[in-house]
């Protein structure tokens, strides 16, 4: 799998160096130039690599999230609504296996989880109380 950093948002880009982070009340707020973002923050390497893209809106993690490891391997992907990690999200090892689903209900909650080693064997099968 390749980092096919395709636009998520029509509207603003900016690399993560140039967003300001501000903690209130216990949530993390993304700021641009003193204002609320809203658009695709882009993690790259010095040479420009793209290892991360996660959607904003009013300056809250809001729609997709994904990042890749050095040289193009999916390492995450899943959505957020307004700050909050909704449904799906997987996580893969280095070597492109599968390490992690996590499934959360529309208001952030853990539904089920389960992990896998590096081989592909099931290690961690637990379902929460949820949908």
């Amino acid at each position: 799998m390749t980092n096919d950093a395709t636009e998520f948002w029509d509207c603003a880009r900016a690399n993560a160096t140039e967003l300001q982070t501000t903690l209130v009340e216990g949530v993390t707020l993304v700021t641009y130039g003193g204002e609320s973002f809203t658009g695709e923050m882009v993690e790259t390497t010095a040479s420009g690599e793209v290892l991360g893209v996660t959607g904003y809106r009013d300056g809250l993690q809001d729609g997709e999230q994904r990042e890749w490891y050095p040289g193009g391997t999916l390492r995450l992907e899943g959505r957020c609504r307004v700050g909050l990690a909704v449904g799906r999200w997987r996580e893969w090892h280095p070597n492109g296996q599968l390490a992690k689903e996590q499934t959360f209900d529309n208001q952030g909650n853990y539904v089920a989880v389960k992990t896998w080693d590096e081989d592909g064997k099931l290690k961690k099968d637990k379902t929460f109380g949820g949908e």
